[in-house]
């Protein structure tokens, strides 16, 4: 990641869902793809084991911005879908985390995870085309995980069986099926990048 005014960071959603999850004092595994350059001594020494293919050369760069209207993301590298795994992970969990990667791929992964065993983080959103290709698959999740930007369909189309947990920032959050609702707690926010990867990870 390279955030403003900061120098370049280890980032993405895999190493902040871990890291996070590691301090929650749980097990964690990552499966991805990653360049020659990237620092695993981050998670290394966090505990956290890795099975992980390896590009030649540099990985991928997020320039990440702050505007007014919002943060924008530029990716520089190898493409998303280069830095995706697409091979099963080698190990045996109740519960994945399935990080922001293309839709196909992110389906052929809760395709193999077990009932109730999968965290979804859509990507880059949930439409009715991206939707149609998870829905078959539904059982096989225990929640949907989204944000405001990323939900582009009616949520009560999702039905009765998806759990899903819609992030809204400084205002908190909400759930259906349980229908709940979570104020944030005010802190001084030193940097916003990989919040909703924590949040992940705690819950």
């Amino acid at each position: 990641d390279d955030l403003p005014h900061r120098p370049n960071v280890p980032g993405g959603a895999a190493l902040f869902t871990a890291l996070a999850a590691r301090c929650c004092g749980f097990r964690v595994a990552v499966h991805s793809v990653v360049g020659e350059d990237y620092p695993l001594r981050w998670l290394e020494e966090a505990g956290v084991h890795l099975s992980l293919v390896r590009l030649k050369g540099a990985g991928g760069r997020t320039v990440i911005r702050y505007t007014p209207k919002g943060r924008t993301l530029e990716h520089q590298g190898p493409c998303h879908r280069d830095l995706s795994p697409q091979v099963r992970h080698p190990y045996r969990t109740s519960l994945v985390h399935i990080a922001p990667m293309p839709t196909d791929i992110q389906a052929f992964h809760l395709r193999e995870c077990c009932k109730h065993g999968a965290m979804l983080d859509p990507y880059p959103v949930l439409n009715e085309q991206t939707w149609s290709m998870f829905r078959p698959l539904r059982e096989r999740l225990a929640a949907l995980l989204l944000n405001e930007e990323e939900l582009q369909l009616d949520i009560s189309s999702l039905g009765d069986d998806v759990w899903t947990i819609l992030k809204q920032a400084q205002r908190g959050g909400t759930t259906t099926n349980p229908e709940l609702r979570w104020e944030a707690l005010p802190v001084e926010v030193v940097d916003p990048t990989g919040a909703g990867d924590a949040f992940a990870a705690g819950l």
